[in-house]
């Protein structure tokens, strides 16, 4: 409440000076500057100017405290007023979901402590009012359990403020039997297991809190799982909801020929050995609604960006036998795994896939050293490409590929090309040179073992990716375009690579020839207009590369005709890089 407002009543003391201006300075040069019968009249109107001076001040110090009260009202007043206090109650709690959804609230995940419900909460008696009467609000939590003395009265309350509201989670770090606050806190998660509806469980050692317990998910729709998590068949064998699952230890969940997660659409699951994949291709026939299948085959994969130690791979004695799925897409991550080739022949080998569209086969590889710093031989890629197995799993399947992505692999132009033969319906393209994905020392000619110095993106490619209805020589012989319904294209390649390839001109040749602007419909006996139907092209070239002006000045035309066009420049090989359109 501001204070009464009244007249300010000033009474000063000092009435006027004891000299003018003109006999103050007069005074002031002379040798005696002051009489004596002046003294008294100075040291009077001195002491009267020092009060008024205090009492100014405090009248100053006055207004200035009216005037910090009238803004704070002022502004509170305002308040009334904002736009936001006119939004309805349904569209608060909509803002409110969407914070939620997509930042959750994180205690200690990477040192990071946010917290949104409770700082939506504090804002006002409204705002608090609508959290807790939100308690989809308070579901999504991220837990490390390093930090859980600090975070465990706050997920309690989270648990309290949540309800009956499914609960999505994840739990990562090390877990302490000792440790009493993380024990608090993952025993709070269990009795609510009957609400989980997405569980990511990092943490490991905890068997013991899960002995005796009836653990109920039959609500559980996505469970990402680390190796060593508590949850085992059992628990899973109750649900039919489950429609999403990520695992290290595929076959303690899917045992053979059981008719369990009927309902399961996206599965991920981590090569460990032989059997692993065995298990697999058994337990495909039990999961007819399945649309997805992530296979890693490296270490930590489903969890970290680094690598752990490779997987090797054995063909198995017994062969594999073929299996039939309905997945649409299937991604393949083989990095540093020993045997990838090996492993892609059994996999393609066993499978039979008439509704897939989308594959990703991502690899990569480090070098190999001794304790004595000398490069031993890479055995991730012994062998060949199965280039016949993966020729008859396609046409066998009779799938129309519309997403093709080749990342990381040592494999050679023409074998990229005579899979472009047998994918005419590929709309995506994608294909990342091996050595163009890891660290830049590593990118160096001398640095690569000579099995694994295979050229992948050339100019050979590019010619045969170029549009035979541009030719204008009569006398070349006419042939049918290869991937006529691409639309994209991207390509990630070593600047070593592609300077002696000399693909700049080639390259620019092929997307020329496969743009035209999008003036009319497409006619069904049009050759021309049907190859050129490219849309957006991405090069990145690892390394210290500047792109020629001439020779890509074509491109900037086409990029005002609408063509999404960018050149990626990655000097680091980490990722970071300048662009060019």
């Amino acid at each position: 409440m501001a204070p009464p407002v009244g007249p300010i009543i000033i009474q000063p003391r000092t009435t006027h000076a004891p000299m003018t201006s003109a006999e103050l300075k007069t005074a002031l040069r002379a040798l005696d500057p002051t009489r004596s019968s002046q003294i008294p009249a100075v040291t009077s109107f001195i002491d009267d100017a020092e009060h008024d001076i205090e009492l100014y001040e405090g009248y100053i110090q006055q207004l200035r405290v009216r005037q910090a009260v009238l803004t704070r009202e002022v502004a509170e007043y305002k308040s009334l007023k904002s736009p936001i206090r006119r939004l309805p109650s349904e569209i608060l709690r909509s803002i409110f979901f969407f914070t939620s959804k997509y930042k959750p609230n994180c205690f200690g995940v990477n040192s990071v402590w946010r917290l949104p419900a409770l700082d939506m909460s504090a804002v006002c008696r409204r705002w608090r009012d609508i959290a807790i009467a939100y308690p989809s609000l308070w579901t999504n939590m991220l837990l490390d359990l390093d930090h859980s003395a600090r975070a465990v009265a706050s997920v309690q309350l989270y648990l309290i403020h949540s309800q009956q509201q499914p609960l999505s989670f994840r739990v990562v770090g090390p877990f302490d039997g000792d440790d009493n606050a993380a024990r608090e806190i993952l025993i709070s998660l269990l009795d609510q297991s009957h609400r989980w509806l997405s569980v990511d469980l990092d943490a490991e050692d905890i068997e013991e809190l899960v002995t005796g317990r009836n653990l109920d998910v039959s609500a559980l729709r996505s469970a990402h799982l680390f190796e060593g998590s508590f949850l085992r068949l059992e628990a899973f064998s109750g649900t039919q909801k489950l429609e999403s699952l990520s695992t290290f230890a595929f076959p303690k969940f899917i045992p053979t020929g059981a008719q369990v997660n009927m309902n399961l659409r996206h599965l991920a699951v981590q090569h460990t050995d032989s059997p692993s994949l065995r298990s697999l291709l058994t337990a495909l026939p039990t999961l007819p609604k399945l649309e997805s299948l992530d296979y890693h085959g490296m270490s930590l994969s489903l969890y970290y960006s680094s690598f752990g130690e490779p997987a090797d791979y054995s063909v198995p004695i017994r062969p594999l036998a073929p299996v039939t799925s309905h997945v649409s897409s299937v991604s393949l991550h083989l990095w540093d795994t020993y045997g990838v080739y090996p492993l892609l022949k059994d996999i393609f080998s066993s499978l039979l896939l008439p509704s897939l569209v989308e594959l990703k086969i991502q690899g990569g590889c480090r070098i190999p050293f001794n304790e004595a710093g000398e490069q031993l031989r890479d055995k991730a890629f012994s062998g060949e490409w199965p280039r016949a197995t993966v020729h008859d799993f396609i046409t066998t399947s009779s799938c129309h590929l519309t997403t093709l992505v080749l990342s990381g692999m040592p494999i050679s132009d023409v074998d990229v090309i005579a899979m472009l033969y047998i994918t005419p319906d590929l709309v995506d393209f994608t294909l990342h040179e091996l050595w163009a994905e890891v660290r830049p020392e590593c990118g160096s000619v001398g640095a690569r073992p000579n099995t694994l110095n295979v050229g992948t993106v050339t100019k050979r490619m590019m010619e045969q990716l170029q549009n035979p209805a541009f030719d204008s020589d009569v006398f070349t012989e006419q042939r049918n375009a290869l991937v006529p319904k691409l639309r994209k294209l991207s390509l990630r390649v070593l600047y070593a690579n592609w300077e002696a390839n000399e693909a700049d001109e080639e390259f620019v040749k092929m997307v020329r020839s496969r743009w035209l602007r999008p003036l009319h419909r497409i006619s069904e006996n049009d050759l021309l207009l049907q190859t050129a139907q490219l849309r957006t092209v991405e090069l990145t070239v690892v390394g210290i590369f500047v792109p020629h002006e001439e020779v890509y000045k074509p491109l900037k035309r086409l990029e005002r005709e609408g063509l999404m066009f960018t050149i990626r420049i990655d000097r680091s090989g980490c990722g970071d890089g300048e662009y060019f359109v």
